[in-house]
């Protein structure tokens, strides 16, 4: 019977060994090497996306290292909601007993969302790809009138009304459509529509999870 020097199986164990340890350095080091890349190509498809949707390219860093991707915006403001309404606003004056009324009503339109030159970020987790976006506060950009229909307009029988009347009842209009408007609800109505669209186009890429923070409101 043949049999092998023990010389040689040692020789034989210890050529196994350091294959074994060769590829687990490998596989180790492409996995360090792979994982950066994956979060690199992952910011860069994310920025794109959002340059394409929104029309503006947000800063991008991976965790805690320097931006690989600086903020763009080409639109100083970013409309998330566009928001119609009617308002209405009574005036009336009495002077000596006589009254002099107005009641005018007007369609609105509102628009609201985000001021691009304040600091838009996004921060993405270099292991698991969750992000979150950190964002100004929304603001009311406009509260324009379309056109105002004068429901009453009445004088007293010797206060009458007058073109400085109209004027200030139409500007009471205005600030009273603009209050409404607000407490309405837009703001947070911006902000979730804005949070809707940004949180599809970067759970398209892959993100887990998308979290959201909003400076104070000045």
């Amino acid at each position: 019977m043949n049999t092998k020097p023990a010389g040689s199986s040692r020789l034989i164990t210890i050529l196994w060994i350091g294959i074994v340890t060769l590829a687990l350095v490998v596989a180790m080091t492409f996995a360090v090497k792979t994982v950066p890349n994956t979060a690199y190509n992952f910011a860069k498809k994310v920025a794109k996306d959002v340059k394409e949707a929104l029309g503006f390219t947000p800063q991008v860093r991976i965790g805690e290292a320097p931006p690989i991707i600086l903020q763009s915006t080409p639109v100083l403001q970013l409309v998330s909601i566009k928001q119609p309404s009617i308002h209405r606003y009574p005036w009336s004056q009495t002077w000596g007993g006589s009254m002099k009324t107005l009641y005018l009503e007007g369609d609105f339109s509102a628009q609201a969302g985000f001021d691009l030159k304040k600091p838009f970020a996004l921060s993405i987790n270099e292991k698991s790809l969750s992000v979150t976006a950190r964002m100004p506060a929304p603001e009311l950009f406009a509260v324009e009138m379309i056109h105002y229909r004068v429901i009453q307009d009445e004088d007293g029988w010797w206060n009458k009304i007058t073109p400085q009347d109209r004027e200030d009842a139409l500007n009471a209009l205005l600030a009273r459509a603009r209050k409404e408007v607000l407490r309405s609800g837009i703001l947070k109505a911006a902000q979730e529509s804005f949070e809707q669209q940004l949180d599809a186009l970067i759970r398209k890429q892959g993100a887990p999870v998308v979290t959201y923070e909003v400076a104070p409101r000045n």
